[in-house]
């Protein structure tokens, strides 16, 4: 099977993004749509700056979606987003870990 180069790339860049814990713990965490803030208080309480460039990286690679409400950002994730965290909680089952 021989594998496009421009598809590698993307994935390689797929796979950096999700490599960074605080990116992957976002991911995780948006379960349900919501707006910087308030994924900040549930995960850490990293700057919102840095946390919205985290969010931004995960929506550059489709991981997450940004919709615009008022004067807020709701980041909920994509289908994507929803495959490889349940892909993670899988994992994290088999290991015995929750």
């Amino acid at each position: 099977m021989i594998h496009d180069t421009e598809d590698t790339t993307a994935e390689a860049h797929l796979f950096h993004a999700l490599g960074n814990p605080i990116r992957l713990r976002v991911l995780l965490t948006l379960d349900e749509p919501m707006p910087v803030h308030d994924l900040n208080e549930i995960i850490s309480s990293y700057p919102d700056s840095k946390l919205s460039y985290h969010l931004s990286l995960l929506a550059k690679r489709g991981l997450v979606t940004r919709t615009p409400r008022g004067n807020l950002r709701i980041y909920r994730r994509t289908a994507l987003g929803d495959a490889i965290a349940f892909v993670v909680l899988l994992y994290r089952a088999v290991r015995g870990r929750r």
